[in-house]
């Protein structure tokens, strides 16, 4: 097929050395024949392309062998004087590195790199080592080169790569049967396994998968544990995991998507180590011309992936047999000697025109990779519809063809403000940029580019853009800038760093300016839809908003009964079509109420004989149902050019719900007005100044004036100064938001009165205080009543106390007497009778002496009095409780007098039991007594004790126990309560009495 004419362009080729000028080369049209890109001149000079470059190189290889084989007449190097260079290739990486059948290292990557260092001279000391510690030792330079590393941005911001030698697929691994992954979004809460270090681990680190990945030291052992069941996915370079699976058996694993672009393995050595870095990439040029490269690449890679052998490659192949055989005889009887002497000149001769070619065709590769990425970015403008994904996609479309180490797009609004910035190849270097963006600053770049309106470049941003936050990233690279602009709009600026062989490319800026006006136009498209999309939205709005509103659009000639030229669709809210109006079946004056028509007619006549330009009605219409709407018409008057009035036009708004409110306002209104005329209390308003706006009829009586005398005045117009002064004084904090409940003052006939007053502010709808409203009741003789009952309720606590102090002071006397009575009995028994006596009297006596100093004269504390009472009998039985420790978790709750007499005496019941006998012997021990109030439960008292415990047979209700069944007569007749023992590591009793044993009664 003819070329196609893809753009026609000026091409200055770099000079081949010094002191050629640039420029110096013809302009070029580029165009495509049969997938191959050709470049001719203008004056249709055919010029080299790709295919015919490599056949020429392949002569100029064929001639600088014929002159480097003379091995009878020319001097190898030995051993001792070749360049030792330490090149590590990795452990189990089939088929590029991995143990033989004879235990040696072999390999696709083994070989070729032994064939580079012997084409070029130097000596290859071949190691081995695992993945990890050849990128720990290359990036720190401990080791020459790594034969075999896959290229990304990042690691080349740390080391320097050769072409690519390989392209291998990254794949995800799956198991057989199992949900294959393609997409970085099928990995979401996946576990995936990954050789550490590995291309694969760095991908899927940065895209935020790293909580799920399983690293493992080799590919080996990552697929060993793929196969044992753990991960849900594999991922590692497709070729040598489909070695290990063939080479192994292992069955159940299959392929699924290729996550990623094919990635390029190449030779890598350290930063700046750049002759070894030009030995590499002129060796394996040099072994692909000699065609064993591909001899190498059809041994180890074939079987797995076989390549077809194209015509040009068998002729090359047979110019490396034929060829040489036949001219190495006549070149070793002909030229032997001249050669020697011209050897090493033709040698440089040569490999300076190798080192042209491979200039030339890699400006050719680079354009082409351009023009790739150029057309793939054209289709995402096509294909892409949101904004951010485009520009991160166009942005990683111009890192991944390779064409470009880093790519960045910053963008801004309509303002000149900075919105928002996309990148690649760059991760969290671009930080400081977006920092100096978001302050209002360009980089000089960026600013260039902007006043140039077409692409910017710079041979070295590593020393001309010192105060360039990225400046440190570039490195030997060169940096092109290109303004997204269209039709005068500055949407924002593309930067790419590229080598920088590239600088001052004419065909390179050209394209990168192009490709900034496709973006910018894509930028302006997705504005211009973004835009239409609004005004689609704002009227969708607009028009939903006009039928669900109120307000109906009319027009309508001035003649008789009005017809109606225009009404909008919500007209229907008052039960009429639009089209019952246009076509003339119903006439706008048909559905004025009867009773309004005649009025409204005369206001209109009136509006158009005086040429107002606009009026506005209230009246009522009817629907076909007969249905009535009040309305509110706001009409503007349409004149001729006479001047004349001819039509009318307005809004009809609905306000029957309005009307409504206000007529509910209205009967509201007389409903409070009737209420607060029939109160006894009175009642009365006041404005921020404290004057009286409103009062009903019992305040007008108190005041002594009516209702027109009344409002207008303040208090001191009506009372006493000083009341007036203290009304005011009130009133003031009322204003303030503190109501106010009692005063004393002086009623229109003079007399003191006592009034309960309750002033609130009055607010209006904002929250703000307008006034004060005012309810006063007058209480004298409730007052002079409450404190006759005061006066009467001391008398009576007065007595009360009076009461419980003799009925203590008279029980103390008869404890006394038992007690010396007590003293002079010699039977042990009746002492122990009268000792019980003695206590209880005491509890009951200790009762009244605990209501003698409360307050309340109808409660006790039960905690304070068990307390007392505990003391109380620790003290009549000294003798017996020396050994004994008393422990005591009480709650305060407060109980009625005829609650806590009966409880005294239970307590001291079960006191004194435990004294005399838990303890035989003067045996220690403790005694723990308990008081709890639960909620909505009653009280729950406890006395226990560590002491011997009640015998089997214990009994408290026999004849023997007459306390104990004292006890529970008092706990269920008197407290009815409930009474309960146990007896396990000593004796424990639990008494609980209802909510109603201490509540208040009448």
């Amino acid at each position: 097929m003819p070329p196609i004419l893809l753009r026609r362009v000026d091409y200055p080729f770099a000079p081949v050395d010094a002191n050629t000028p640039r420029g110096s080369f013809p302009p070029v049209e580029i165009c495509e024949c049969s997938g191959v890109y050709l470049y001719y001149s203008r004056e249709e000079r055919p010029m080299p392309c790709a295919k015919e470059l490599q056949f020429k190189r392949a002569g100029i290889h064929l001639f600088l062998i014929l002159l480097l084989i003379a091995p009878v007449f020319a001097r190898d190097l030995s051993d001792a004087e070749k360049t030792v260079h330490v090149i590590v290739c990795e452990t189990d990486y089939p088929p590029f590195s991995f143990t033989g059948d004879t235990g040696e290292t072999v390999g696709f990557s083994i070989d070729l790199t032994r064939a580079i260092a012997e084409v070029m001279g130097f000596k290859a000391e071949l190691r081995v080592a695992p993945w990890i510690e050849i990128r720990s030792q290359l990036e720190a330079g401990e080791i020459d080169a790594a034969a075999g590393m896959f290229f990304s941005s990042e690691r080349d911001l740390k080391v320097d790569f050769s072409q690519p030698f390989a392209e291998i697929h990254q794949t995800l691994f799956n198991r057989s049967g199992g949900p294959a992954a393609s997409t970085l979004s099928d990995l979401t809460g996946k576990s995936i396994i990954v050789m550490r270090g590995d291309i694969m681990d760095d991908h899927l680190s940065a895209e935020g998968f790293s909580a799920g990945l399983i690293r493992t030291d080799s590919l080996a052992q990552a697929l060993t544990l793929f196969s044992d069941g753990r991960g849900d996915y594999l991922a590692g370079a497709r070729l040598p995991i489909l070695y290990y699976l063939k080479e192994q058996g292992i069955q159940g694993i299959e392929a699924g998507g290729d996550l990623y672009h094919e990635t390029e393995y190449c030779f890598a050595v350290p930063e700046g180590r750049r002759e070894l870095l030009t030995a590499f990439i002129e060796g394996l040029s040099i072994l692909k011309q000699r065609g064993e490269y591909r001899k190498l690449y059809d041994r180890w890679i074939g079987p797995l992936e076989p390549r077809a052998i194209e015509m040009p490659d068998a002729l090359r192949y047979a110019s490396y047999v034929v060829g040489p055989l036949l001219l190495v005889a006549a070149a070793a009887l002909l030229w032997v000697q001249l050669m020697r002497r011209q050897v090493a000149l033709r040698t440089a001769e040569l490999r300076a025109e190798i080192q042209r070619r491979d200039t030339a065709e890699a400006r050719l590769a680079q354009i082409n990779r351009v023009l790739e990425a150029v057309g793939r970015v054209n289709q995402l403008i096509v294909r892409e519809s949101e904004r951010s994904s485009m520009m991160r996609r166009i942005c990683g479309t111009l890192t991944e063809t390779r064409s470009y180490y880093n790519a960045w797009i910053a963008l801004f609004d309509q303002n000149g403000s900075f919105s928002n910035f996309f990148e690649s190849g760059l991760g969290e270097s671009s930080l400081p940029m977006i920092k100096l963006l978001e302050s209002g600053d360009l980089p000089d770049c960026g600013r260039y580019a902007m006043e140039r309106e077409s692409a910017y470049s710079v041979m070295s941003p590593s020393e001309s853009c010192l105060h360039c936050p990225l400046a440190g990233s570039y490195k030997d690279r060169c940096a092109y800038s290109v303004p997204l602009m269209y039709m005068g709009r500055f949407f924002g600026f593309l930067t790419v760093s590229l080598p920088s062989l590239f600088f001052g490319d004419k065909v390179e800026e050209e394209l990168l300016d192009a490709l900034g006006e496709d973006i910018a136009y894509a930028l302006h498209s997705l504005d211009v839809r973004d835009e239409r999309e609004e005004m689609a939205r704002r009227l969708l709005k607009a028009d939903k908003i006009v039928r669900n509103s109120r307000i109906v659009l009319f027009r309508w000639e001035l003649s008789r009964g009005w017809p109606v030229s225009y009404v909008s669709e919500n007209v229907s809210r008052f039960g009429y079509r639009a089209g019952d109006f246009l076509d003339g079946s119903v006439l706008y004056g048909d559905i004025v109420h009867p009773m309004d028509r005649i009025r409204v007619s005369g206001e209109v006549e009136q509006a158009v004989r005086e040429k107002r330009e606009g009026f506005t009605q209230e009246y009522r219409l009817v629907d076909p149902q007969g249905r009535i709407y009040w309305v509110e018409d706001r009409t503007r008057t349409i004149l001729n050019e006479s001047g004349e009035v001819i039509a009318a036009e307005g809004t009809v708004i609905d306000i029957t719900e309005k009307k409504e409110a206000l007529d509910e306002l209205q009967r509201r209104d007389a409903r409070l007005n009737a209420i607060i005329e029939s109160a006894e209390d009175m009642i009365f308003l006041k404005d921020r100044n404290l004057f009286y706006t409103h009062a009903n009829s019992a305040y007008l009586q108190f005041t002594g004036r009516d209702r027109d005398q009344l409002i207008g005045l303040t208090d001191e117009d009506l009372f006493d100064l000083q009341d007036a002064r203290d009304s005011r004084r009130i009133e003031s904090k009322v204003l303030e938001g503190e109501p106010c409940r009692e005063e004393n003052i002086r009623d229109s006939a003079g007399r003191q009165r006592n009034l309960e007053t309750i002033r609130v502010p009055v607010r209006d709808d904002a929250g703000e205080i307008i006034g004060i409203c005012g309810i006063s009741r007058d209480i004298t003789d409730a007052v002079m009543v409450r404190r006759q009952l005061e006066r009467a309720l001391n008398e009576k606590s007065t007595l009360l106390r009076e009461l419980y102090h003799r009925t203590k002071n008279t029980m103390q006397v008869i404890a006394s007497m038992v007690a010396m009575r007590r003293l002079g009995l010699e039977d042990v028994n009746m002492q122990d009778i009268l000792q019980d006596i003695e206590a209880k009297i005491h509890s009951m006596a200790l009762v009244h002496h605990r209501l003698y100093e409360s307050e309340n004269l109808s409660r006790i504390d039960l905690k304070e009095y068990i307390l007392e009472l505990t003391e109380l009998v620790r003290s009549t039985f000294d003798d017996e409780t020396k050994g004994i420790r008393f422990r005591y978790n009480l709650e305060s709750v407060d109980s009625l007098v005829d609650v806590a007499v009966p409880l005294g005496l239970v307590v001291n019941e079960l006191l004194v039991n435990a004294v005399r006998h838990a303890f035989p012997k003067g045996e220690t021990g403790w005694i723990e007594i308990g008081l709890r109030n639960i909620q909505g439960e009653g009280i729950l008292l406890t006395l226990s004790d560590n002491g011997v415990g009640l015998p089997k047979d214990f009994d408290p209700l026999s004849s023997k126990t007459l306390g104990l069944a004292l006890v529970y007569s008092i706990v269920e007749t008197q407290l009815n309560g409930h009474m309960e023992y146990t007896r396990d590591e000593g004796t424990r009793w639990e008494l609980r009495l209802g909510p109603v044993a201490y509540e208040e009664r009448v």
